[in-house]
């Protein structure tokens, strides 16, 4: 029997009330220091309307920017979801003694701000693979994917050849206009974030062809993350990175860094351990600009 529509919103309206106090629950009472941390103006209606008039007047003194951008700097905090800003907003006023909820990022002031949505083609929630290349390439691919469209299955090494698959990112956009291209990162540089940029793989951890062995693929044939940034272009051209994880033919423990891992299938970035970096392949290598402690450290 099917109900008719006013039935079943009076239905759903009184499903809705009935769990009103489990979803709702009155909140205890705010602590004597949080009390004390509230602003006493945010009791007025007018200190709500005087800063919705003080954010109007601050935009339209903005003065209109004529000229052509000549560089592009691009800050990524993997994972900055928006429920994740709205807790570093709030733990960022809290330790200044406030509530919280009013305080303003740095990059929430900039002239122009806007949002983009990422995600995967083949699953709901995604990963840094596949959302490297949504925000780099414009292209939506495969869960664990990356530099590569949705023709290419997860771990499909042979998918991954064709070229009609591969996707161009913003960086090989910038060597094409004569620019030059880097990366800086408090990851590795092959993690799926950074190598958005300039690798084309069917899966983000085939990082060293170790990783392509295990999962039974020839690496020889599809060469990993590492082996693409230095050997292959558009990675072949970037002038700084920060890291040299899976790069050498040695088991080496360098402070500061992570461990370096076997490569036995390539030809190595550094073939010895006393050789320094590879002259051919980068102009600039920083060895330790990457360290959780202490990110000013070069």
């Amino acid at each position: 029997m099917l109900l008719s529509p006013s039935v079943l919103i009076t239905t759903v309206l009184a499903a809705v009330a009935s769990a009103a106090d489990t979803r709702h629950p009155d909140l205890l009472p705010l602590s004597q220091h949080d009390a004390a941390a509230r602003n006493p103006a945010e009791q007025s209606a007018r200190y709500w309307v005087d800063e919705a008039q003080a954010g109007i007047k601050s935009r339209l003194q903005l003065n209109k920017i004529e000229g052509k951008a000549r560089n592009i700097v691009m800050f990524l905090g993997d994972g900055m979801s928006v429920p994740t800003l709205a807790a570093a907003r709030t733990l960022l006023g809290q330790r200044e003694g406030r509530t919280g909820e009013e305080s303003q990022l740095s990059f929430e002031a900039f002239p122009s701000v806007g949002l983009s949505k990422t995600y995967c083609v083949n699953q709901q929630i995604p990963d840094s693979a596949c959302t490297a290349t949504a925000y780099l390439c414009g292209v939506k691919g495969n869960y664990g994917t990356i530099g590569v469209t949705a023709a290419v299955p997860r771990r499909d090494c042979v998918a991954s050849l064709d070229n009609s698959t591969h996707v161009a990112s913003i960086a090989e956009w910038a060597l094409q206009d004569g620019r030059d291209v880097g990366i800086v990162t408090t990851t590795r540089i092959t993690h799926a974030s950074p190598a958005g940029a300039y690798a084309k793989v069917a899966d983000r951890n085939w990082e060293n062809d170790n990783s392509i062995v295990q999962d039974r693929q020839d690496p020889l044939l599809c060469r990993d993350i590492a082996h693409q940034l230095i050997h292959m272009y558009p990675g072949n051209q970037f002038k700084d990175l920060s890291d040299r994880l899976y790069f050498t033919m040695n088991l080496l423990q360098f402070s500061n860094t992570f461990d370096a891992y076997v490569t036995p299938y390539v030809s190595s970035v550094m073939p010895e351990a006393s050789s320094g970096r590879d002259q051919q392949s980068l102009e600039y290598y920083c060895l330790q600009i990457s360290n959780p402690d202490n990110t000013i450290k070069p």
